[in-house]
């Protein structure tokens, strides 16, 4: 009776190590893919900028004939 008892305490004691591994694991994923996802909405924000600026550039080349 014992023994059995002792056995279902240790798998309930794996089994919530490996459910709180598994939340740690999986927030830390979804973390970076979050990250990731800002980087490149930042860099594809920046790019847009940078394009915008030499398209105003040029066309204040043209207007004054450079």
């Amino acid at each position: 009776m014992n023994v059995g008892q002792a056995d279902r305490t240790a798998k309930m004691s794996a089994n919530q190590y490996d459910l709180d591994y598994y939340t740690k694991a999986h927030a830390a994923k979804q973390q970076m893919i979050e990250q990731g996802l800002y980087n490149s909405l930042a860099a594809l924000q920046q790019g847009y900028k940078n394009w915008n600026k030499n398209k105003q550039f040029n066309r204040m080349m043209a207007l004054y004939g450079g």
